[in-house]
């Protein structure tokens, strides 16, 4: 699982956004190795530490297609197109 840490006057909501390309890959990652293990039912995807606060993002495999729907628009609005590759192949499977 991913970790970023950020010290200063941030919220959660303004590091997401900062980061959202980056938490969208590391969710495709984490996806990605749960299609490997039928028997991962959540996945941590990123861990934010703001100011010594942490903060962990985790996924239960009934959310995974909707989290993949949304990757996928990401990763097509940034013209990423081997994740985009990565979602479809991941949305053609029975884990989602």
């Amino acid at each position: 699982m991913k970790e970023l840490k950020f010290d200063g006057d941030f919220t959660l909501d303004e590091v997401f956004d900062q980061n959202r390309l980056m938490f969208y890959s590391a969710l495709l990652d984490a996806i990605e190795m749960a299609a490997l293990h039928a028997e991962i039912n959540t996945v941590d995807v990123m861990k934010f530490v703001i100011n010594g606060d942490s903060y962990t993002v985790n996924l239960n495999r009934s959310k995974f297609q909707g989290a993949l729907y949304k990757a996928l628009q990401l990763f097509e609005s940034e013209e990423a197109y081997e994740q985009c590759v990565r979602c479809v192949a991941l949305l053609g499977l029975a884990i989602v």
